[in-house]
């Protein structure tokens, strides 16, 4: 995939969080628009503005599903891991999917980077989960 297997974990975590800091930023200026186009009566406007993925996240999570149940894992890991670091998402599906990609292709050190990078991002009632499973491939891969 490109850039993970050569980019070390901390400079992914910061470049994700960067991303999200542009997304955040993107998605409040398209809010201000609709709210301008709100105030000055172009309903159907704002409605179709509020309505658009400016993040451009789902396309790519959608397409990554579609490979994955295709069983063409390298291409739905390469696309979850866009969506991840290119995309800035913050949907933990990405992330999970893509483990459970890695798992299966038998690419432990990449799924131990990508839990790693998680482990940064995740909500706190999955923190655990997450521990175990970055202890787990540890394990295995020292066998």
């Amino acid at each position: 995939m490109s850039n993970l297997e050569n980019i070390p974990v901390e400079e992914a975590i910061e470049h994700i969080k960067n991303k999200r800091i542009e997304n955040r930023r993107k998605f409040d200026e398209n809010y201000k628009r609709a709210e301008k186009l709100i105030e000055s009566g172009k309903f159907e406007e704002a409605q179709k503005l509020t309505q658009e993925d400016v993040l451009g996240y789902y396309p790519d999570y959608a397409e990554a599903e579609k490979k994955e149940k295709a069983g063409k894992l390298e291409e739905a890991a390469e696309l979850y891991w866009r969506n991840i670091y290119t995309n800035g998402t913050d949907a933990p599906a990405s992330f999970k999917r893509l483990l459970i990609v890695l798992r299966k292709l038998g690419r432990l050190s990449d799924e131990l980077k990508v839990a790693e990078i998680y482990l940064k991002f995740v909500n706190k009632s999955d923190y655990p989960n997450i521990e175990k499973r970055i202890e787990g491939i540890k394990v295995k891969m020292s066998k």
